[in-house]
């Protein structure tokens, strides 16, 4: 899983999330937007809410390796795919005056049942509480809670290998300089 799906997966979720809630509780005012962290586009007015993966740890759970083979320039080559199992641990910041409430529902959400079933195949592992952190921006302090989320999944990788496709073995008694047998191979 790229890290661009990871982040989409994980915003889409949210901002479903946030939008429901509106239709839940008449006074929840929606997030203006769910955000990547360190973009170059200038901040969202309102309250909203920021998304920042921040580690990746290879979990030694799943390692698997198949081969196939794929016709490239005209060529047939073969293909190793790797599979591993990685957690991603992401930061969930909110910005807003009250920026616990919109915290908690977001957190709580990707405690539920419903998380795993919508960002399947990913598989949430650990949501930390959130915590009121505030941030002095231009003189100003402004709301701002934050918590981590780790989510666990299968990373699939794919590199082109050379094989051998013809060889020979000779097994040899070299004391008596005899030759017991010659095996010849082809690759089909």
């Amino acid at each position: 899983m790229t890290e661009d799906a990871l982040y989409d997966r994980l915003q889409a979720y949210l901002v479903a999330i946030d939008q429901e809630a509106e239709e839940l509780e008449t006074e929840h005012q929606t997030l203006s937007a769910i955000i990547r962290e360190h973009q170059t586009a200038p901040r969202p007015t309102g309250p909203y809410a920021s998304l920042n993966l921040v580690a990746r740890a290879d979990l030694g759970e799943v390692r698997l390796i198949g081969y196939d083979e794929r016709e490239i320039g005209g060529t047939p080559r073969v293909i190793e795919r790797t599979a591993h199992a990685y957690e991603w641990r992401f930061t969930v910041s909110v910005f807003a005056s009250e920026p616990l409430v919109y915290a908690d529902m977001l957190a709580n959400a990707l405690r539920s049942g419903r998380a795993s079933v919508d960002l399947a195949p990913l598989q949430v592992r650990r949501v930390s509480d959130p915590q009121r952190v505030p941030e002095l921006v231009q003189q100003h302090y402004e709301g701002r809670a934050q918590f981590d989320v780790d989510l666990a999944g299968i990373a699939i990788g794919q590199l082109l290998i050379d094989v051998i496709e013809s060889g020979q073995v000779i097994w040899n008694d070299a004391a008596y300089k005899r030759q017991f047998a010659t095996l010849t191979y082809e690759k089909d």
